[in-house]
């Protein structure tokens, strides 16, 4: 990898939302696809970690593979127009787990598994057009957030080493509460929005241990209950913030679709 130590690649946390809305162009695939020009300009990544909500095992694994076909999820065929199908990277996998295993985790690597919407939605609009290896790593089934920051802490070495930490999940996720196709012009629900705003106020105001405890702490909170009634789209930003150093991160990207699915997008430069 071409970085030195004292470089490091920005991580990226975003919300993925649904795939109906990822056919088209709205506020939130536009985002995603500015990104790498507008926030990767001097830092083209040589790979991409992703860690999608769609993904959990009870050992953590990693894709294997040197070429990642989308998973059959039982959405319509549409989705995968334009096919996206990109390079895996069986070297980076290898290192990922060399990382890991040297902090002491279980991890295994998968040569069989493909991409799932969430990993799909942003890379594709991200990276569709290039040849960017991708691989992509699981969620621990048992979705403790200490253990998935320490993970985000390792994992950050790579940053060092010219990859891009993607982090795919959602900032507000209550699908019982959404109101189908509802696209971006329903204005959201104010528990939605008021999660969101807490949220966003710890990521751009707090970092290092502060930040950590600050996410912790909202687990006891009922609006993360109503926001995260499963903490599995959650976890992905908890990832991305251990990965963080000690300055405070940006909101990217703002915006609701289907009336309380928040798509924030948080950078972190350090």
């Amino acid at each position: 990898m071409s970085q030195t130590l004292n470089d490091k690649i920005p991580g990226l946390f975003v919300s993925h939302g649904t795939f109906f809305e990822a056919l088209h162009l709205n506020p939130t695939t536009q985002f995603f696809q500015s990104f790498p020009d507008q926030f990767l300009i001097n830092n083209k990544p040589e790979g991409v970690v992703v860690i999608s909500a769609h993904w959990e095992t009870e050992v953590v694994k990693v894709t294997g593979s040197s070429r990642l076909k989308p998973l059959k999820e039982g959405f319509e065929v549409e989705f995968y127009r334009p096919k996206y199908e990109p390079a895996g990277s069986p070297v980076l996998a290898e290192r990922v787990v060399t990382l890991l295993r040297g902090a002491g985790l279980k991890v295994a690597i998968d040569t069989e598994r493909g991409l799932d919407h969430g990993a799909i939605i942003p890379l594709r609009w991200m990276f569709g057009k290039t040849e960017i290896p991708i691989v992509q790593l699981s969620l621990q089934q048992k979705l403790d957030p200490r253990y998935h920051y320490e993970l985000g802490q390792i994992l950050a070495q790579l940053q060092h080493e010219n990859v891009l930490l993607l982090g795919s999940g959602g900032s507000v996720h209550n699908t019982a509460q959404i109101q189908r196709f509802g696209g971006y012009d329903l204005p959201p629900d104010e528990w939605a929005r008021q999660f969101d705003e807490i949220l966003s106020q710890i990521i751009v105001s707090k970092a290092g241990t502060e930040r950590q405890n600050k996410l912790f702490e909202l687990y006891n909170t009922p609006l993360f209950k109503q926001a995260h009634p499963r903490s599995e789209h959650f976890i992905p930003l908890i990832v991305l913030a251990g990965s963080a150093g000690n300055e405070p991160g940006y909101k990217v990207h703002e915006s609701f679709q289907w009336k309380n699915l928040s798509m924030s997008a948080f950078l972190f430069t350090d």
